[in-house]
């Protein structure tokens, strides 16, 4: 048998691209279970691997998670394949399960593919080459989403431009949640883009396309790590943990540590799970407070999650959403008002820098008598001021005259030029 851990997958690009809605597990299980049947795809009808074995490549060591396993292989075969999503290799359109059979005995996992599927993944116009070492070090489901989806433009260099609702398909990203293009951003695109960049062979910086000042498409700059210094990537932004810090101030991930919970499992739920991590920290609520769980609710929350059971909504949670909905609408509301007095001030700061950039030396020279003059300054005695570095010598004057300064040179506000200032820096 190959050794899997070190080997590449050479996957057809749209299959890569039509499974953006399986789950991290399901994802990684359908790369091994491909990479072990493909030599033999045309010649054989089912394939075989040891369970051990595969419960190890999916990272869950000596375990004997069988229900979880289970529970994969039927995401597997519920999971449709479309070819082609992309448009790549002008395929007519096809339809098919992912997986067509699977059975769990004596120790090893039995597979099988449909045939029209098994020729497309062995002989594919397109293909990516997937490291499956590569992909047992991803902790994120939209991270190895998008790895799959940009490694095989590596020789490239660009993804080219996927419109959003495309996007938003590739990766799976289909809750409300990513309605809005903020919350698309900062907990898809840039936690994909820093997991990748730190656990990958490959490095993504991503470009932005607007239309009336609304992001319309975007596409991903690839390299191989050793060429990330060559990539303009916005890791400020990634690295400043401004998404760790936002996801922290929401209730869910507050119950869902009260609950005991970790902070890197409810995080990585909050991003992945929105929805059903929700909906199971409401159930498990309503049923614990019915005394219907005997054990502790961390490990009843993560049964729910981990097996993606259907919950619907429970009577506790109606009625939390009642109580709350009016005190986060007000949350919001504040939060958006901070948010917006944040950017103009930031805005008068750039104005005044600008300015003060502008002033010639004999403006400058003007400017300081003026405030000697003025109610600020008339009554200051030390006022040594040197020319060149525009600036009091003395510390307690400078910080008298720089407000002077600022409300005396910015100028007056413009709310065009505020609102295409603030475009650019969004």
């Amino acid at each position: 048998m190959k050794n899997l851990s070190t080997a590449n997958l050479k996957k057809h690009a749209a299959a890569i691209h039509c499974s953006g809605e399986l789950s991290l597990v399901e994802r990684k299980l359908s790369n091994i279970l491909l990479l072990n049947a493909y030599d033999d795809l045309l010649i054989k009808d089912a394939h075989t691997i040891p369970t051990k074995h595969l419960l190890s490549m999916l990272g869950w060591g000596d375990s004997n998670n069988a229900d979880g396993l289970k529970t994969t292989l039927k995401g597997l075969m519920s999971t449709i394949v479309e070819f082609n999503l992309m448009g790549d290799g002008g395929e007519v359109w096809q339809a098919m399960t992912l997986l067509s059979s699977a059975t769990l005995a004596d120790g090893e996992c039995r597979y099988s593919y449909a045939k029209d599927l098994a020729v497309k993944f062995y002989k594919p116009e397109i293909f990516a080459v997937i490291n499956i070492g590569v992909q047992k070090q991803f902790k994120s489901n939209y991270a190895l989403t998008l790895y799959e989806n940009c490694v095989r433009f590596i020789n490239v260099g660009s993804t080219g431009w996927w419109d959003l609702s495309t996007f938003r398909k590739l990766m799976g990203a289909n809750s409300s949640t990513y309605n809005e293009f903020k919350r698309l951003s900062s907990f898809v695109i840039k936690f994909a883009i820093k997991e990748i960049n730190e656990l990958s062979d490959i490095r993504l910086s991503v470009e932005y396309k607007k239309e009336n000042r609304k992001v319309v498409a975007l596409r991903f700059l690839v390299a191989s790590s050793y060429q990330h210094e060559l990539i303009e990537s916005d890791t400020e932004t990634i690295k400043s943990g401004d998404v760790y810090a936002e996801l922290r101030e929401m209730e869910l991930f507050k119950r869902l540590r009260m609950h005991g919970i970790g902070e890197r499992l409810a995080l990585s739920w909050m991003i992945e799970e929105p929805d059903l991590a929700a909906k199971a920290v409401n159930y498990t609520e309503d049923l614990d407070n019915k005394g219907l769980i005997k054990g502790k609710t961390a490990g009843y929350i993560r049964r729910l999650i981990e097996t993606r059971a259907q919950l619907d909504e429970s009577d506790y949670e109606q009625k939390k959403i009642a109580k709350s909905s009016e005190q986060e609408q007000l949350q919001r509301q504040k939060k958006q008002q901070e948010i917006s007095k944040k950017h103009l001030t930031d805005y008068q700061t750039f104005m005044f820098q600008q300015a003060l950039k502008n002033l010639l030396p004999e403006q400058m020279q003007e400017l300081k008598d003026r405030f000697l003059l003025s109610d600020e300054g008339k009554h200051l005695t030390q006022i040594v001021f040197d020319i060149s570095k525009g600036k009091f010598t003395d510390k307690v004057t400078q910080l008298t005259f720089l407000p002077w300064l600022k409300k005396a040179i910015t100028p007056k506000h413009n709310q065009n030029n505020f609102e295409i200032w603030l475009n650019k820096k969004v």
